[in-house]
């Protein structure tokens, strides 16, 4: 299976050159929750895609399922949108409906589509938020520093924290 990297490599403000001058990148988590393990030693080699660390998952898993609900629930109203436009198309040739009410069906069933789109994107960054409570790493190097620790809270709108500090392998 291919690991998505679920981390965010920190460039400081002197930018790539840093990176370039000391070979160490800062690894931080790409989503906000509770450190439940540190997997990563400190001066332990790491390759590309290695578990540096695992975020508490409950509340990303319970996301995935209510946005699972919501697709089913708006690819269900899309669907009866549908039947209703094919069945108002019908009775528009026949000319038994005034234009308004082929219209104000075809507009029902496209905004039920961009519902049922809109859910979809919602289910699929509560998927992509659930791989990254998995922190890992980046890039193949070594690790030099670990500031994560069991029990710690990592509040993206707050700050971004450095959790692993990696020596890149070149």
């Amino acid at each position: 299976m291919k690991h998505i990297s679920a981390a965010l490599v920190i460039m400081t403000a002197l930018g790539s050159s840093a990176w370039a001058q000391t070979g160490v990148i800062k690894v931080a988590s790409r989503v906000s929750g509770v450190v439940e393990s540190v997997e990563a030693k400190e001066g332990a080699k790491v390759v590309k895609g290695d578990m540096l660390a695992r975020l508490d998952d409950d509340l990303a898993k319970i996301e995935v399922k209510k946005a699972e609900g919501e697709v089913e629930s708006t690819r269900a109203r899309a669907l009866e949108a549908k039947r209703n436009l094919e069945r108002e198309e019908v009775l528009a040739k026949r000319g038994l409906i005034p234009p308004a009410e082929l219209e104000d069906a075809q507009t029902k069933s496209a905004s039920a589509n961009g519902e049922f789109q809109s859910a979809s994107a919602r289910l699929e960054e509560a998927r992509l938020n659930l791989r990254y409570t998995e922190v890992r790493s980046p890039v193949s190097g070594r690790v030099v520093k670990i500031r994560a620790y069991e029990g710690q809270v990592i509040r993206l709108d707050v700050e971004v924290t450095t959790l692993f500090e990696i020596t890149v392998e070149q």
